[in-house]
């Protein structure tokens, strides 16, 4: 038989076009409304989604956009059966098990008021303290799952590992304290008009050479039973210490790198890493502070001191940086000094907490 001749797609002539090719017809959905044909794709089926479509259909129904509860049903896919259960008075799920519920809705909220409060304050709770907690508010006692539920509906609190914290710290950072810092911050900015170059933050880093012998998490290859899992690694406890400068713009300052003795000469420049001195200890000191703000941030932060407005560098209040020789250095290059306040670097040092 003779084969049939491939003919192009004519929009006039339907027969000529496949089933993907021709246009869909449109009809009205439920509501009435001129609209493209419903497709099968539904919406997330989650409680609160179900909750949602079933009040919208509800509500078009009350309001007389819906001509009948079917109707209302197949726009917002929600079952007909339980909008009429609902248009007789009937209660949803959460509604009907108030009773059972071991917290109201105002106790709940100041619970999770007070988690948030006594997680600022070092002093949060534990999962069984936490029930504990409930049992002092309610009278009854919840299980354990009964915390994991309650975690999993109210998302803004949550179970983290925690890290010590010296009390001291605690009650160092309270509202006065950190308002008169940020009070005399602003000022200073203010008055000698400090553009956003010109603030900077310095704190140290000590690493240690060698990582002693705690074990990796990285997995390594091994022939399968092996017990000989080992890997060649220095148990040295030598420690080296960077003293590191941001700007608040984001530009790093050349660091000064102070290693152990014998390891490198006095302040000698690499380009492109920093300055490199050695300390007794690879600690840094008075002196060596000194060295590196003259040395190293005094020359970097004057070149870029376009504005000739004042240089401001805050830092920690640790000894080594209010040091006579260091407060009259930095008089002479017009550098404001400003140290924060004692035991509230863990949240106010900028670079502490990855700010810049």
């Amino acid at each position: 038989m003779p084969k049939r001749k491939a003919t192009e797609p004519n929009e006039n002539d339907p027969s000529s076009l496949s089933n993907e090719q021709r246009p869909r017809k449109t009809r009205k959905n439920a509501l009435g409304d001129a609209t493209s044909h419903i497709t099968n794709e539904r919406p997330p089926d989650t409680k609160a989604a179900r909750e949602s479509r079933i009040n919208d259909a509800l509500s078009a129904i009350h309001s007389g956009s819906a001509r009948s509860v079917d109707a209302a049903a197949l726009t917002f896919s929600a079952p007909a059966s339980t909008l009429k259960y609902r248009l007789k008075g009937g209660r949803s799920r959460t509604e009907g098990h108030i009773k059972q519920q071991i917290l109201s809705e105002s106790q709940k909220e100041v619970l999770i008021e007070w988690c948030k409060v006594k997680g600022h304050r070092a002093e949060t709770w534990s999962r069984l303290e936490l029930r504990q907690k409930v049992f002092e508010i309610t009278g009854r006692k919840p299980c354990e799952k009964w915390v994991k539920r309650f975690l999993n509906k109210n998302p803004s609190v949550s179970p983290y590992n925690t890290r010590p914290l010296d009390p001291k710290r605690a009650r160092a950072f309270n509202s006065r304290t950190v308002n008169g810092f940020f009070d005399l911050l602003e000022k200073d900015i203010i008055d000698y008009e400090i553009p956003m170059e010109n603030i900077y933050n310095t704190d140290e880093k000590g690493l240690q050479l060698g990582g002693g012998r705690r074990s990796s998490l990285i997995q390594r290859i091994y022939e399968t039973g092996s017990k000989d899992r080992y890997i060649l690694k220095g148990d040295s406890l030598t420690l080296i210490t960077i003293i590191e400068a941001v700007c608040a713009d984001g530009t790093l300052c050349p660091p000064g790198i102070i290693m152990p003795p014998g390891a490198t000469g006095d302040w000698m420049s690499v380009e492109g890493l920093g300055c490199f001195t050695q300390s007794a200890n690879g600690w840094t000191d008075n002196y060596i502070c000194h060295q590196w703000f003259e040395k190293c941030f005094i020359p970097f932060a004057t070149t870029r001191n376009t504005s000739g407005k004042p240089i401001l560098l805050i830092s920690d209040g640790h000894q080594s940086h209010e040091t006579p020789e260091m407060r009259l250095l930095a008089f002479e290059n017009l550098v404001i000094l400003l140290s924060l306040p004692p035991k509230t670097t863990h949240k106010l040092q900028p670079l502490d907490n990855k700010i810049v």
